[in-house]
């Protein structure tokens, strides 16, 4: 099954309503089991499962999965946590008619 790019931006238009500074969607890259998303102001993993969710029935996806979704976001320079987001590879853009297999 794919998964729509517009999918992806809805999960993140969810989180950007928790944290404004995740930003928009730039590249994505599957890794197994996981969504790497890097946006205009970093990166955030996204579990497949949350995305399947998200097509299949949005109101499974609860509020306080996306508000601990949320607090993993990852900015371009995050010195607190010693993280560089700007390290991590650019990933292949991919297309809207594309998706990405579950």
């Amino acid at each position: 099954m794919k998964i729509p790019i517009y999918i992806i931006e809805e999960v993140l238009i969810r989180l950007q309503e928790i944290n404004p500074e995740i930003g928009k969607l730039k590249t994505m890259e599957r890794l197994g089991s996981q969504m790497i998303i890097k946006t205009g102001n970093g990166i955030i993993t996204v579990p497949v499962l949350l995305l399947s969710l998200q097509l299949h029935d949005p109101s499974m996806l609860k509020s306080a999965d996306v508000e601990a979704l949320a607090k993993q976001f990852i900015k371009q320079k995050d010195t607190k946590n010693g993280l560089v987001a700007s390290n991590i590879p650019n990933f292949h853009e991919r297309s809207s008619e594309e998706g990405f297999q579950l």
